[in-house]
């Protein structure tokens, strides 16, 4: 019999899949385009409002639509199953995996702050297959883990808030707020940097895909889903607030290990180093986080289609050791392959496409089922209004400033409706055999 997870499980899995590689790295990329601390601290305002407001839809499409599989399983019954699909598809093949390389990758650039002589890049590699050994002895030992680092990890954030505070600020420290900084609200670099804030956020939705595995799913799945979300946001405001406070935007530009450059200001050269390695254990808890959800995501597609069947197989532990061992390769090959900014620019577009998707098909869920009884949104239809028009606002400029990486996404989604089609031939050819 396989082991439910409770609320408190549910809802680290949520803060940990959350709090990984976007605080830690994205405000470098950020202040390369938007250089007022106000409008970068609005920028995770904002991400956290779109976040909070896209929890509280999931929640409400998740208590009446119940079973594991996340945006597969509710686009499949609201929209068409080709949608559902496509959705599934892209985060089967590259939803899960792309946070796993850039976690790892982050992973190893931080732990090489610790021990220069070694190389990111394998570390990196090391990492992605051990968590996935953890991974193949079933979900509670990982689910044990991840609530150890993620209460390192809030600890971790808490102590550079309480010596942040206690540092005080740089010289050129600035909290004014001109005709300037709101110009800069409207410019397509706020666009642009709201996708790495919503890389950031990205996570929210978590325990979303493991419904089936949750205790008591109908309450404590809305509430593990906005709960984290919730702590998460506040988190971030603060962190990023004391990462502003004590570093200038000049020495944060273009840099991958803020939080490195942000600690060797607050506890000096060799309190950084030792702080880096507890940020790659923040970053390992997100890898493993993602390693837990992505592939019984995979296998619940795979229960709908014979030809995936494969997909299905679960070791002793109740893992679906091949769909666990498909994620890894994956993210192996990314690590090998790619950039970090190029994988975070296309995954940001891409999953940001399917959760607009999501959140927008609760207007559906409303008239196809008026008098549900499970978890209603608060203050509808504001929440999913928000969430959509920020979430296609960022998508326009994406798209517009990062051409290759958006039709990259759009390819990868029509290449699972291909999939499908293939896939929905051959079952009606067996049929008719």
């Amino acid at each position: 019999m396989k082991t439910k997870i409770g609320l408190s499980s549910a809802t680290a899995l949520v803060i940990s899949a959350m709090v990984g590689t976007g605080v830690y790295t994205s405000l470098g990329f950020q202040v390369l385009g938007v250089q007022s601390i106000i409008v970068l601290l609005f920028l995770w305002l904002i991400g956290g409002i779109v976040a909070l407001s896209g929890s509280l839809v999931y929640g409400e499409i998740g208590s009446v639509l119940q079973g594991s599989g996340g945006e597969y399983n509710y686009l499949s019954k609201l929209y068409h199953p080709i949608v559902g699909f496509m959705s599934g598809f892209v985060s089967a093949t590259v939803g899960f995996a792309a946070p796993v390389a850039l976690s790892s990758m982050a992973f190893g650039r931080y732990f090489c702050t610790f021990f220069p002589e070694l190389s990111s890049l394998w570390i990196a590699t090391i990492l992605i297959i051990l968590v996935s050994i953890v991974q193949l002895n079933g979900i509670k030992p990982g689910a044990i883990f991840q609530r150890y680092c993620t209460i390192i990890n809030l600890c971790l954030i808490l102590s550079f808030v309480v010596f942040g505070l206690i540092s005080g600020p740089h010289p050129s420290f600035d909290q004014t707020f001109g005709i300037e900084n709101i110009n800069q609200i409207f410019s397509s670099s706020f666009a642009i940097s709201l996708v790495y804030v919503s890389y950031s956020y990205s996570g929210w939705n978590s325990s979303a895909y493991i419904a089936g595995e949750i205790d008591d799913p109908l309450k404590n799945l809305p509430l593990s889903l906005f709960g984290g979300t919730a702590v998460v946001t506040i988190l971030y405001l603060v962190l990023n607030f004391i990462f502003l406070y004590n570093v200038p935007i000049q020495n944060l530009a273009g840099k991958v290990e803020v939080g490195y450059v942000a600690a060797q200001t607050i506890f000096g050269l060799k309190g950084g180093s030792i702080v880096s390695a507890l940020i790659a254990l923040g970053l390992l808890a997100s890898v493993n986080a993602m390693s837990m959800v992505g592939p019984r995501l995979t296998k619940a597609i795979a229960e709908d289609f014979t030809t995936f069947k494969i997909f299905t197989k679960e070791n002793k532990s109740g893992n679906p050791y091949i769909s666990q061992l498909m994620l890894t390769v994956i993210a192996l090959i990314m690590v090998h392959t790619s950039t970090f900014e190029n994988v975070l620019t296309y995954i940001g577009f891409t999953l940001s496409l399917f959760t607009g998707l999501v959140v927008a098909s609760v207007f559906i869920l409303r008239k196809r089922f008026p008098n549900h009884t499970g978890f209603r949104a608060w203050f509808y239809p504001v929440t999913p209004l928000i969430f959509l028009f920020v979430d296609g606002w960022m998508m326009f400029y994406v798209f517009k400033e990062n051409m290759v990486q958006s039709l990259a996404g759009l390819l990868t989604a029509g290449l699972g409706a291909v999939v499908y089609l293939i896939s929905y031939k051959y079952k009606t050819n067996r049929i008719n055999i």
